[in-house]
């Protein structure tokens, strides 16, 4: 808010108070200054919410319908892919629904995951649920990925009716994060 607040003092800001205006309507001048400071705040609102990327990056941060077995990369270079979505039963007889998720940094800098903040599930009745723990071998925990670095695990949830699941890769830990979904069924 104080780049708002400097571009817009900046362009109408630093008259003296002693200055009289000799015209009761606002010249065209005052108006093109009006419409750059508008043009100026976009601009700084779209830099700032993009992390500087400009506005064509952010249209592929969000990748929908990806089949397992495709891979989404973000802006910074993080590259997911769903190896796998299968129901299983768990060590309490209980019937879930895995993915097994691939993590790898393809970018300069070193990137966060969350295997439980990071994923969400729509079971085929259309209801969202957070992942849950089972006792498998392979879970995905929490951490970080070096540049070059990989992690494989897997993303649990409860239930497995029959049907079309969408698996959503939605970070609740990170502002500006990219988003994606893939579809599998069961």
């Amino acid at each position: 808010m104080l780049i708002v607040g400097g571009i817009l003092s900046s362009m109408f800001g630093g008259g003296d108070s002693t200055s009289t205006s000799t015209s009761s309507t606002p010249s065209n001048d005052a108006a093109a200054q009006l419409s750059d400071a508008a043009a100026s705040v976009s601009s700084a609102i779209d830099a700032a919410t993009s992390g500087g990327q400009d506005s064509a990056s952010n249209a592929s941060s969000k990748d929908s319908d990806l089949a397992v077995g495709e891979t989404f990369t973000g802006r910074k270079g993080l590259a997911i892919t769903v190896n796998s979505f299968n129901s299983i039963t768990d060590v309490f007889g209980d019937p879930n629904v895995c993915a097994e998720v691939n993590y790898t940094n393809n970018g300069t800098d070193q990137a966060d995951f969350q295997g439980y903040w990071d994923w969400k599930v729509q079971n085929p009745n259309g209801v969202i649920t957070d992942p849950t723990f089972v006792a498998s071998a392979n879970m995905l925990e929490s951490g970080s990925l070096a540049p070059g670095g990989t992690i494989t695990g897997d993303v649990c949830f409860k239930g497995a009716d029959p049907g079309e699941y969408t698996l959503n890769y939605d970070p609740q830990l990170q502002i500006f994060s990219d988003k994606a979904s893939w579809k599998a069924t069961i």
